[in-house]
């Protein structure tokens, strides 16, 4: 798990990079990228994954947005054979914007009640 710990912080740090150098254009096109490896399972679960990802970010050096978490979960994710996949949604009175991640239409990194309080804008 630890290892996990250790590689989440790593890509929290990348997607930074990533969307500072390309903005949300080149987080899109990395995560279109991304697939669900057709490999053998992975040893670790996705709660594993997704407390991994939580785990980095309470470590990680500055805050970490909803996006960016949801990002790295959907990659680690798909990269251990699980079918992540990123949404974003939108409350328009009062306008908030939220992104989470969905194995098979539930909800894995956030409150279940979040796909019921945005509406769906993308997913990817």
């Amino acid at each position: 798990m630890t290892i996990l710990i250790v590689r989440s912080w790593f890509l929290l740090l990348l997607w930074d990079l990533v969307s500072r150098t390309f903005g949300f254009k080149g987080t899109r096109f990395c995560l279109r990228k991304s697939v669900s490896s057709p490999h053998s399972p992975s040893s670790f679960t996705s709660a594993g994954i997704v407390q991994a990802v939580k785990t980095a970010s309470v470590l990680y050096f500055k805050d970490v947005w909803c996006l960016q978490r949801s990002i790295v979960t959907t990659y680690l994710l798909r990269r251990h054979g699980f079918p992540g996949e990123l949404v974003i949604g939108a409350t328009f009175m009062p306008q908030v914007t939220h992104a989470w991640v969905e194995i098979d239409g539930t909800v894995v990194n956030d409150k279940p009640y979040v796909i019921h309080r945005y509406q769906v804008l993308e997913r990817y």
